[in-house]
């Protein structure tokens, strides 16, 4: 969608008046200079993935892909899994579902 061309690219102005101010700061500074130096990077993770999928920006979506990837745990697994679905990310999905397979096998085991 940052193609030329397009009516945000043409006018200058591109709304994004729906997404979070900080989730815009992030992803323009990704954007613009390939890092960021806000501590609360890690927590604003899945709607800066969820804006790169929106804007095609495939660098910051596998900047996003590779960090979820790197920190699944069991409090965030499911929600990881449903995101990755949704935007049709096969190995965040892949990945996810394996460490879902094998905390629950670990908690089944537990429980004997």
């Amino acid at each position: 969608m940052l193609a030329s061309g397009l009516v945000g690219c043409t006018n200058s102005v591109m709304e994004m008046s729906s997404e979070d101010p900080i989730v815009i700061q992030l992803f323009l500074q990704l954007l613009y200079e390939g890092k960021t130096d806000l501590p609360t990077f890690g927590e604003h993770m899945i709607p800066l993935f969820k804006l790169a999928h929106k804007y095609q920006v495939e660098c910051i979506f596998n900047m996003c892909e590779t960090f979820l990837i790197r920190n699944i745990n069991a409090f965030n697994a499911i929600e990881v899994y449903g995101v990755a679905k949704l935007l049709e990310s096969a190995d965040l999905m892949y990945i996810t579902l394996l460490f879902i397979e094998r905390f629950v096998k670990t908690f089944y085991l537990q429980m004997l």
